[in-house]
């Protein structure tokens, strides 16, 4: 089972060799907005973020109940 990262924030480039070591797939798209990253999240195991890109319910496609 591959590990897919999608990655929308400016990260220092120490964390791309960390995750490949650690058997993570990513792609670095810092330049993306938040209506391209509501796209395309669902295709990927984890997200990564810093302060950019608020992570919600609406951003992850979840209805809470």
């Amino acid at each position: 089972m591959t590990r897919n990262m999608l990655i929308v924030d400016e990260m220092h480039p120490s964390i791309f060799e960390m995750l490949t070591s650690i058997g993570w797939v990513f792609d670095y798209r810092p330049e993306l907005s938040r209506d391209d990253i509501k796209k395309i999240v669902a295709g990927y195991s984890g997200l990564m973020i810093r302060s950019k890109t608020r992570v919600d319910h609406d951003l992850l496609g979840d209805n809470p109940s």
